[in-house]
């Protein structure tokens, strides 16, 4: 009674527990300075009130919108500060700020250095050229405006307007330095007095930030123009005042201050970079932040088409998502029974039918019982209602939690990694990124391959393999030989071939195209016939296989190729430990069922020593979280009922919660015909059956 009182009081603790974990992680509180606010503006209700679809009426209402919920105007100094900084820019790495025009990371530190190697703050839009709106307060200290840029490229952009450049050559580019003063990484062309920030060209790599400088130009220019200068300033200018409401700090801020050539082709450059560049996760991090700090959001971030469809070609078309995804990486999936739930690092995104997807907080999270064995974890979204789930397993107190790699069963059919040159590639294939411990796999099951998240999310076994299942299965592609080379071919008969030496990927190719296929150094090389490279677009805005053109391929992800293979190495050392317990507990049990307790000790010490030298991946079998083996089942059976029946003489080697168990139960259990059994003497005899029937179904299979 003491024991199962305890038991209740540990449920109750961790469920009270994980109650209160969860509810302070959805309050989304972050700690700041006074000189800052705190606010609750989720980007979902935001633009509730926005009824226009486009031109002067829609930027009219983002300016109202943008000036009004500006509730908090942050100082200078807090643009400077490393606690608001790391929310707001944060790095890659741990403790690291993300320098605007190259995306390099810099170490934590307050952001006002007059040194090359060094972070200062940068006003995208400069206070000389804004007519004297800003210095160092309103616009000048907007979070959603200032940015961190290195000291050297900082001085080097100086007052100058943002443009093309020509020339993309050494020449133009401008380089951030370390504090060694050794420039390592581009951060945009200067020529002519224009500074173009990167952006779609292929000595930059995956770098673009011109859809940054675009949304951020648009959000002061919407901001602190005053109603009737922004009438003026638009392209159409019929109205003479648009919005009801004048910002604190605003005036007249036409847009050629700060963009070079005529207010036509400023307007079109800042709708190709907002095209060009789709927003990233970073950007909705920063909107996010800046959001809590000040009050108000960067409409052209949340909304992007809201950009074209004011001074575009088209009008706002409110998408809704058709489901959402997970991001696990940095997810904790293995727990010891007594430790709270918690889904620090999950990443939720809205996906939409034309393959693209972004970031959301606008979910919540089901905690999980934390009872031993695998959890669903589930995760539905607050508006649409839509659900996934993911697995954490869940360890008793004390273990050691496993790698990842260790926490799902081995499986008899793997995909093994390919890691040297074949002779043939024939057979069922895995195409993979290796995305640090969550595998991209093409998913192959796709109608229109060439779609954005083409991939499945997938688990590793072991590093190097991944474990087979049955959504795997539809995933698999095929190669055959082909020509020179080989054909590869999705569950839906579509071939995977290229347009040319582009970047491309035929959707509906059902004929055979050959690709030459090689191992080189840290992938699988293949190439399609007319030279283009099969790779991995690891931006947010693609986050698809495809093939990358001969000259800039080397840019993207490298691939994998994961061959399926068959390994029963594990199960055999599992069923050999069955089939010495079988032979052993069947020497000690007499038919007329009576059993000397002395010898049947004597086994079970003998059994728990040749268990407890088993391997982790052979013990996963007869542990059998999974119910992964009927014959294994049959053994757990038989296993249970005698700890059950002999509790006080022997261990439980296995470490099962094991209930009392009668007769009845365990041929019931096996799907044994018998109705009832009475008395408990029997056990031995019905050992005996269970034990003949279990080895001639082995025989049987084999």
């Amino acid at each position: 009674m003491k024991k199962n009182i305890q038991l209740i009081l540990a449920v109750l603790s961790i469920t009270i527990s994980t109650l209160f974990f969860y509810q302070s992680k959805n309050q989304n509180v972050i700690d700041v300075a006074a000189s800052v606010g705190n606010y609750n503006v989720p980007a979902e209700t935001y633009y509730d009130d926005i009824s226009a679809t486009g031109g002067n009426a829609l930027l009219g209402e983002l300016h109202d919108l943008i000036v009004s919920t500006h509730k908090t105007y942050p100082s200078y100094d807090d643009n400077k500060n490393e606690s608001y900084i790391l929310q707001t820019d944060p790095g890659t790495a741990t403790n690291t700020i993300k320098e605007f025009y190259s995306e390099v990371d810099y170490p934590a530190q307050t952001v006002n250095a007059s040194s090359v190697g060094k972070l200062n703050r940068e006003h995208v839009w400069p206070k000389n050229l804004s007519n004297g709106l800003w210095g160092e307060s309103r616009g000048g200290s907007d979070m959603h405006h200032i940015r961190p840029t290195e000291f050297r490229l900082n001085s080097t952009r100086n007052n100058y307007k943002y443009g093309e450049v020509n020339n993309h050559s050494a020449s133009t580019a401008r380089y951030v330095s370390n504090e060694n003063e050794e420039e390592i990484a581009i951060g945009g062309y200067f020529q002519n007095d224009v500074f173009e920030p990167l952006g779609g060209n292929p000595m930059e790599g995956d770098v673009n930030v011109k859809g940054d400088v675009a949304r951020i130009i648009m959000y002061i220019f919407v901001h602190y123009n005053n109603r009737e200068y922004l009438g003026e300033n638009t392209l159409d200018s019929t109205s003479s005042n648009l919005g009801s409401i004048d910002g604190s700090g605003g005036g007249n801020l036409p847009l050629t201050n700060v963009i070079d050539g005529s207010k036509e082709e400023a307007f079109a450059l800042m709708v190709k970079w907002n095209e060009e560049d789709p927003v990233s996760e970073s950007e909705i991090v920063r909107n996010n932040a800046v959001a809590k700090f000040q009050g108000n959001r960067n409409p052209f971030i949340d909304h992007p088409e809201y950009l074209n469809a004011i001074w575009g070609d088209g009008e706002t078309i409110q998408k809704e998502p058709t489901s959402i995804r997970l991001d696990l990486t940095s997810v904790q999936t293995s727990f010891n029974e007594n430790e709270p739930f918690n889904y620090d690092g999950l990443k939720v995104y809205y996906v939409y039918s034309d393959g693209t997807s972004v970031l959301t907080n606008n979910y919540r999270v089901v905690a999980p019982i934390m009872n031993l064995g695998q959890q669903e974890v589930k995760v539905i979204d607050n508006t649409y209602n839509f659900e996934t789930s993911y697995i954490i397993s869940v360890l008793e107190s004390g273990s050691e939690i496993p790698p990842s790699e260790s926490e799902i069963l081995p499986n008899e059919y793997h995909y093994q990694k390919v890691t040297s040159q074949l002779s043939d590639y024939s057979g069922q294939h895995l195409i993979v990124y290796e995305n640090s411990n969550a595998p991209y796999i093409f998913d192959g099951t796709l109608e229109n391959i060439d779609d954005m998240n083409n991939y499945y999310q997938g688990s590793y076994l072991n590093e190097g393999i991944i474990a087979s299942s049955d959504a795997l299965k539809d995933k698999e592609i095929t190669f055959e030989r082909y020509g020179d080379g080989y054909s590869l071919m999705t569950s839906k008969g579509i071939y995977l071939n290229s347009n040319g030496d582009t970047n491309s990927l035929n959707n509906n190719q059902t004929s055979p195209a050959s690709n030459i296929i090689s191992y080189v150094s840290g992938g699988t090389d293949i190439v399609s016939s007319s030279g283009a490279h099969l790779r991995f677009n690891s931006t947010s805005n693609q986050m698809r296989f495809r093939y990358y053109k001969s000259g800039t391929y080397t840019g993207q992800k490298a691939i994998q190729i994961y061959a399926l293979t068959y390994d029963d190495t594990y199960l055999n050392l599992a069923m050999n430990f069955v089939n010495y317990f079988n032979d052993n507990i069947d020497n000690v049990c007499n038919y007329d069922g009576s059993t000397n307790m002395d010898d049947l000790i004597a086994v079970w010490s003998d059994l728990k020593t040749k268990y407890n030298t088993l391997d982790d991946k052979s013990i996963a079998y007869l542990t059998d979280q999974y119910n992964y083996d009927e014959d294994i089942n049959e053994f757990l059976s038989s296993y249970d009922y005698i700890v059950s029946k002999y509790n006080k003489d022997l261990d439980n080697f296995l470490n099962r919660d094991v209930v009392i168990k009668n007769s009845f139960d365990v041929f019931n259990n096996n799907q044994q015909n018998i109705i009832a059994i009475i008395s408990t003497g029997i056990f031995c005899s019905l050992s005996v059956a269970i034990l003949i029937l279990f080895v001639l179904k082995r025989k049987d299979e084999k």
